[in-house]
């Protein structure tokens, strides 16, 4: 089960699972985190996707394999404000939906 703050934060259980395991396992072949996981490749493979759009893993090949490697964490604090700053943009147009009760 991963922290809680990760999911609160946006990250699926299986994103922040994967995240979790690569900031403990460092580098690694994607095939090294499928197996801790132990879930299904294409459950692996979207949450690795889901990470990578998020900025929070990088990726790399070596001799024909696909290596990832968790971002820093305190890029999830970056990650939080993005969607602060998107909040921001919307409020005003929220605020004017508001009916005068």
């Amino acid at each position: 089960m991963p922290l809680p703050i990760l999911t609160d934060l946006g990250l699926t259980n299986h994103e922040a699972t994967a995240y979790e395991l690569l900031l403990r396992m460092g580098e690694s072949p994607v095939a090294d985190l499928i197996k801790e996981m132990g879930v299904h490749s294409q459950i692996v493979y979207r949450a690795l996707e889901g990470l990578e759009e998020k900025n929070l893993v990088m990726t790399s090949f070596r001799r024909h394999r696909k290596y990832v490697q968790a971002e820093d964490p305190t890029l999830l604090r970056r990650f939080e404000e993005r969607k602060l700053q998107e909040l921001d943009q919307v409020l005003p147009q929220l605020l004017s939906l508001k009916s005068n009760s």
